[in-house]
């Protein structure tokens, strides 16, 4: 949940996983300062030591209600994914981080999940919790299929000004399995990434469905276009 400050204002980013997350969050600190509420450090801090189940990024709405009043924040948005394509960029992001067996389809590991949501829900740092449950009633909502276009122009509406970056670049290309280094064990998990990216067929858009049923109509995704 990064909060920034433009003008006089604090601007809430209700912070999706895998919904461009990183790439608006760079944005924001280059037009409007450092950001608030922000810790990309978070998992090299040893587990008993943290202070919260999840990055203060990840952070959930019913925890948000508790930590901050609502009129304490002017504005808020959010930017949200096709559920589906956000489950597998989520399958990719962690397979490349080794917390997925390299060898474990997306089919599979999406049995284990079913298994596993209901008894964690903060699993894997809240990347695989319902898009519905980071992003507040009053949020202005984006959808990332329709570009990012649109929050340049309504950062540029809270702020008064067009000032700073026209567009928003991509920042984390885990989903293309890009590395910076060529050496041989990274370039063989970037083979077995792309041979494990899987095709949402209909079968698997239904099961992710009913997973993510409140995201489906809350932000009116339709549930069986399968996603390649």
């Amino acid at each position: 949940m990064p909060i920034v400050r433009v003008g006089s204002s604090l601007v809430y980013y209700a912070h999706v996983p895998k919904c461009a997350g990183s790439s608006v969050e760079d944005y924001l600190a280059q037009r409007f300062g450092p950001l608030a509420f922000l810790n990309r450090d978070y998992r090299k801090t040893a587990l008993p030591k943290r202070w919260t189940r999840t990055s203060p990024q990840h952070i959930d709405t019913e925890a948000l209600d508790l930590l901050f009043p609502k009129e304490f924040l002017a504005a808020s948005f959010a930017v949200v994914r096709h559920p589906a394509a956000r489950l597998r960029s989520a399958f990719t992001f962690q397979k490349a981080r080794r917390h997925i067996p390299l060898r474990m389809g997306f089919e599979a590991w999406l049995s284990l999940y079913e298994r596993q949501r209901d008894k964690d829900p903060f699993l894997l740092d809240n990347h695989l919790r319902p898009m519905t449950d980071f992003v507040p009633e009053e949020a202005h909502v984006f959808r990332m299929e329709e570009g990012l276009e649109a929050v340049v122009a309504w950062c540029d509406a809270q702020a008064g000004n067009t000032d700073g970056p026209r567009e928003i670049p991509r920042s984390n290309k885990t989903d293309e399995a890009v590395w910076a280094s060529r050496t041989p064990w990274k370039q063989w998990i970037r083979s077995r990434l792309e041979v494990g990216m899987p095709t949402l067929d209909e079968a698997l858009c239904a099961r992710i469905h009913g997973l993510y049923k409140v995201d489906y109509d809350r932000f009116g995704y339709e549930p069986f276009d399968p996603i390649r």
